[in-house]
This record gives structure tokens, sequence and C-alpha cells, in this order.
């Protein structure tokens, strides 16, 4: 008898404790971060936006281009999906100008980007989209410009 009470009482227990974390879990919200992304358009920046997104923690950027491209139209893109992942085109209604020599390139940035004091291709992200994982406060630039 004292067997089926403990057993029935430690039953109750885990449940309730269950049931309680599983109300006043905090962790979905710990796991939201803040950036920023801006798109620059040519060299000498004829355009420029910036939207701030609340995401994810570890969200590729892929998928904050698309949560940013259903926001606001400015941010609708097109890409090609290669193997090792998608290569960004057209972005902002420009599109990429390969005989020109001019493509979307992303860069993370320290601080807003300013286009008075533009990154220098050290910032360059070393991956591609697909690759990059968000974390808070970051800053990210895609800018179409002469390489």
């Amino acid at each position: 008898m004292m067997k089926i009470l403990l057993c029935s009482f430690l039953t109750a227990v885990c449940l309730f404790v269950g049931t309680y974390s599983a109300g006043t879990d905090s962790s979905s919200s710990s796991n939201l971060v803040s950036i920023t992304y801006t798109v620059w358009v040519y060299s000498n920046v004829s355009e420029e936006f910036t939207l701030k997104l609340n995401t994810e923690r570890h969200t590729s950027f892929y998928d904050v281009m698309q949560q940013a491209a259903q926001q606001d139209s400015r941010y609708e893109f097109e890409a090609n999906k290669f193997s090792w992942g998608h290569y960004i085109t057209k972005l902002a209604g420009h599109q990429e100008i390969p005989a020109e020599y001019t493509f979307w390139m992303i860069y993370k940035t320290p601080r807003l980007p300013d286009p008075a004091h533009p990154p220098s291709d050290a910032l360059l992200t070393p991956v591609g989209v697909d690759e990059i994982q968000v974390n808070d406060a970051e800053h990210y630039l895609f800018w179409l410009k002469k390489i």
C-alpha cells in the first residue's frame, strides 16, 4: 500500500512539475534575437533602406531574407539554388549585372552600415546566405556593387 501511494504521489508531482514548466517555459522568448538588415544599391548607394527584424537565434540568413520580404516588398529577392546553397541574383528590384562585374555582396558589420563610411571587403561574409546563422544585435548589409 505504501509503494502505491508513493508512486501515485511521485506521478502527481511529475505531472504537476511537467505542466508547470510547460506553462512557464521562457526559453522560446530567450531564443529571439534582434538584427538589422540593410540594402544598398550601387557603389554610390543610390538607394538605402534598413529593416529591424526579430527572429529565432541561429536562423539562416536566407530565412531572414524570406521574413524580410514578407514584411516589406523592397526586400523581395530572386535566387538560384545550387548544391552549395542559394545564390542571390536580384534584390529590391535590382538584378546583378555580371557583364559589368556588379554583384550582390553580403557584409556582416559591427554597427549599422553608414554610406559615408562603407565597410571594407574584410567584412564580407566568408559563407553564403544559407550558412550564415544570425545572433542578437548583428548587422547585415546586402550591397549591389561593382567589384
